[in-house]
């Protein structure tokens, strides 16, 4: 086996080079032997490095044995390592989240008293818990108050991103 990448280019309706709704025109993304992407970055249509509209310009990830995602790293155009934080993209109608006032552009600060810096990360101590453990804390920063909920054991009905912390908040 061998690791392989692919680029992907978009293009308006007219055949020319266009950004996409995440801010690039072309992603060059690696994958491992077991076809787990291990890192990816974006170009604007000129071919510089440009970011994501989460902040960055390269991520890499890496794996265990079961494929599981337990590493990441997220860089700048300049090769200079981010520090991130974990947003709410969007939050699933008649989800716990949903029933807890959950809502789309919040930011999990700290799960259980440890930050929350990944959304793999938070993913992975989730899916350990036992389906009895009580609720436990969710710090949340919204519009730059700071929330707290009590969040039982299961899916909680939220799609996550890892996005640099300096990143102008997308709408």
């Amino acid at each position: 086996g061998k690791k392989v990448s692919e680029e992907i280019l978009y293009f308006d309706e007219k055949g020319r080079p266009a950004q996409n709704e995440e801010g690039y025109h072309k992603e060059i993304t690696g994958y491992d032997v077991r076809g787990n992407w291990t890192e990816a970055s974006y170009f604007d249509t000129e071919g510089n490095p440009t970011l994501h509209k989460n902040g960055f310009h390269r991520v890499t990830a890496k794996y265990d044995e079961r494929g599981t995602r337990t590493e990441g790293a997220y860089f700048d155009v300049n090769g200079q390592p981010l520090k991130t934080e974990v947003l709410v993209a969007e939050v699933l109608p008649d989800s716990q989240a949903a029933k807890l006032g959950i809502k789309a552009g919040d930011i999990f600060t700290h799960y259980d008293g440890k930050p929350v810096l990944y959304s793999f990360q938070f993913d992975a101590v989730r899916d350990a818990e036992p389906p009895d453990s009580p609720p436990k804390e969710l710090k949340v920063l919204r519009d730059g108050k700071k929330l707290v909920f009590m969040i039982s054991p299961g899916k909680i009905g939220v799609q996550l991103q890892n996005r640099a912390k300096s990143a102008a908040v997308s709408p």
